[in-house]
């Protein structure tokens, strides 16, 4: 049995609970105990149907949340206090960034609940016919950033941006010299699509390993990380060459791994709190070959921490801290900020890389399309003679993790060259379809007519001119409040233990204690006062009523005191 279908049981069995200890019960009362029942039953029926219906009530709750966070407006940004891990979260929900700013930097949320759409943002299509490997996955890099600090990455810029064109009589610029051991490695040509964003900073797009870019020029603000230059379209398409290397390919080819003997201070430095709990990690693969201890570290990842867009955090921790010691559940950019520095630890210089990866390959054009849900971050690793190489340590056993898939016989992307991306940004939806439905299902017509059929069954209960209490009898009508001195009078009765009786008249019930040895002194008037309102047609009278009420409670009050 699921869950879900527990919980329903649950719930019924404490309906049937409540109604047995009703009738068990042999003396007191409950005001409006009807109104509850209709109340309690209405509310088990609703989660029953919430529960058994789960796809369209996910519906209602994400139409009910973009009703409510339109509504907030400004008032967001006061409610939210982690401001710019906050942020974060909305960058990896919107999909990957090539927005610049003068201080490229993401601070990690402490917690997190994301939920990322599923819009085109980046195409990508290789020349020459040139085919990517099934069993391997492609990484589009926005930008890396370089230092850790306070739960924070971030870019250090160069003292003074370096200026690129191509050189004469050349179509491309040349950014980066091959090291010597990459050289042995193919180039790939490749052309990349994207969006223009209206500010005008525009990072370049690329795999990692590039060497040549065909633009006229471009802006280096630091290392690996790079501006466009502005343009009056509003998409970018340019050329690019590259020889992408990650991990497993350096492991296939079965070359050996080294550290380079200096490196700056901001890819190797670790905060010192985590000195001591991660050195306790990495003690186990000190003595191993480099390419062995990362297996390893990756195979601890991906066995003993779960993947998950939600974060929860409760005792406030810093995120790497929280996600390493404690929660052990994060999404790609808890995996890439822990393994970036773990592996400092080890030795190895390292970075988070943010950008895009899986996709989804379209065969009849020849094209990769990501998404705003292929966002990802991941580790690079800095090796001599290879430089810069990709190392994603994120397990790709969730459904929610990006990876590459072939479209479906037939289906046609969107042709990179006339893609509206403004128009595809505000119409876009949350990635799963299955998860969350576009419009209104049959199951979502039933919930709704159920909640209106349990609301319309409370409203009649509750406004019974007739309502009858288990253990009241039938001469009392009306609800409590319209007749409070008779069910005062029935709930003393109960205390003597001569309850009212179900059919037994108020004439009866005035004889019974009587015959019991006990007075009333107010019985003639009581009996008079009821049956002229209910059969002679004589008015209610409040006054008299309340008066009533308070002989019956002084009465009390005397045989609490005599016994």
């Amino acid at each position: 049995m699921s869950s879900s279908l527990w919980v329903i049981v649950a719930s019924w069995v404490m309906v049937f609970g409540l109604f047995v200890w009703s009738k068990l019960r042999t003396h007191g009362h409950i005001s409006k105990s009807s109104c509850y029942y209709g109340i309690l039953v209405g509310g088990v029926l609703l989660a029953s149907a919430l529960l058994l219906f789960q796809k369209p009530s996910q519906f209602i709750a994400m139409r009910m949340h973009k009703v409510v966070y339109a509504r907030a407006g400004d008032m967001l940004p006061q409610l939210q206090g982690n401001e710019d891990g906050e942020k974060s979260n909305e960058l990896m929900e919107s999909g990957g960034s090539n927005l610049l700013t003068d201080d490229v930097s993401r601070e990690l949320p402490k917690r997190s609940n994301i939920n990322p759409k599923g819009h085109p943002e980046v195409f990508l299509r290789f020349k020459n016919g040139a085919e990517w490997p099934d069993d391997k996955r492609i990484y589009l890099r926005s930008y890396a950033l370089e230092q850790y600090r306070e739960g924070r990455w971030s870019m250090i810029p160069l003292a003074n941006h370096k200026q690129f064109q191509p050189e004469a009589g050349r179509e491309s610029i040349t950014l980066n010299k091959t090291p010597a051991n990459r050289a042995q490695f193919a180039a790939l040509d490749y052309r990349i699509y994207h969006s223009v964003n209206d500010t005008g900073r525009n990072a370049m797009i690329s795999m990692n390993g590039l060497t040549r870019v065909w633009l006229p020029s471009l802006t280096q603000l630091a290392n690996d990380v790079y501006q466009l230059p502005t343009i009056t379209e509003n998409r970018y398409s340019y050329r690019q060459s590259a020889k992408p290397l990650d991990v497993d390919d350096l492991l296939e080819a079965q070359l050996e791994m080294k550290v380079p003997a200096a490196a700056e201070p901001w890819i190797t430095e670790v905060p010192a709190v985590f000195h001591e709990d991660i050195d306790y990690l990495v003690a186990q693969w000190r003595h191993l070959p480099l390419g062995e201890a990362l297996m390893n570290l990756k195979e601890m990842l991906q066995r003993d921490y779960q993947y998950s867009l939600r974060t929860e955090n409760v005792d406030d921790r810093e995120p790497i801290e929280n996600f390493l010691f404690y929660e052990k559940s994060g999404y790609c950019e808890h995996f890439a900020s822990a393994t970036a520095l773990i592996c400092r630890r080890l030795g190895i210089p390292s970075r988070v890389a943010y950008g895009w990866s899986g996709g989804t390959y379209y065969p009849e054009q020849d094209l990769w399309l990501f998404r705003a849900r292929d966002a990802h971050a991941w580790t690079e690793l800095w090796f001599e003679g290879y430089g810069w190489v990709s190392f994603d340590t994120t397990p790709v056993s969730s459904e929610n993790v990006p990876t590459p898939s072939v479209a479906p016989e037939g289906e046609q992307a969107p042709e990179p060259e006339e893609f509206d991306y403004n128009e595809a940004d505000e119409d876009a939806e949350p990635a799963d379809d299955d998860y969350l439905p576009s419009e209104p299902t049959v199951d979502l017509v039933l919930v709704l007519a159920g909640v209106v059929l349990l609301l319309a069954l409370v409203i009649v209960i509750h406004r019974r001119k007739d309502i009858r209490i288990a253990v009241m009898p039938a001469f009392i009508s009306g609800r409590p409040a319209e007749r409070s001195y008779l069910h005062r009078f029935a709930a003393e009765c109960a205390k003597l233990g001569m309850p009212m009786d179900r059919g037994r008249t108020l004439r009866r019930q005035l004889e019974l204690i009587e015959r019991a040895g006990i007075k009333i002194e107010f019985a003639s008037d009581l009996l008079a006062y009821h049956y002229e309102t209910n059969y002679a047609g004589r008015e209610r009278d409040a006054s008299y009523e309340k008066q009533l009420a308070k002989r019956i409670a002084k009465w009390a009050r005397e045989r609490a005191a005599k016994s």
